[in-house]
């Protein structure tokens, strides 16, 4: 089953997340928290094992880095 990692408000900039795919079935989805986007999108998805994704709030949204 995909499991979905819903990221905190972005209210706080500089704020940063590393998430990382570990297991090799399921799927990785990253969401923002309601409406706030990663870099313009409402998620980004991990599909491969040990694939990650680090991001960093602006204060608004957030952006991959």
């Amino acid at each position: 089953a995909t499991v979905t990692v819903t990221l905190p408000t972005a209210v706080t900039a500089n704020t940063i997340y590393h998430i990382k795919k570990l297991g090799t079935t399921a799927n990785v989805i990253v969401e923002g928290n309601g409406a706030e986007t990663i870099d313009g999108a409402l998620t980004a998805t991990l599909t491969t094992q040990y694939e990650s994704i680090m991001l960093v709030s602006d204060g608004v949204e957030w952006h991959v880095i």
